[in-house]
């Protein structure tokens, strides 16, 4: 069998927009493109979550940017498999 023909390569990608908090919380997180499934989309939500809170902002980051900042997070997901 051809080599080319033995693998399938499967990508995706999930979005997910919210606000990053001056005091490292975040909020309003919304998945706003998904094409995979339940559960790697459920990691991508927990890997935000979990690693909140962020490090708080100098002052001078709050000056120059305000409270909150509007974050994307795009997580591309590329696999290969081989076929036998």
């Amino acid at each position: 069998m051809d080599s080319n023909k033995s693998e399938v390569t499967k990508t995706g990608k999930v979005v997910i927009d919210f606000k990053l908090h001056s005091d490292g919380t975040v909020s309003n997180l919304k998945i706003t493109k998904n094409n995979e499934n339940d559960f790697l989309t459920h990691v991508c939500v927990r890997a935000i979550q979990e690693s909140a809170p962020f490090p708080k902002w100098p002052p001078e980051m709050v000056i120059k940017i305000g409270n909150y900042k509007d974050v994307k997070f795009t997580f591309d997901y590329y696999e290969r498999r081989r076929l036998w």
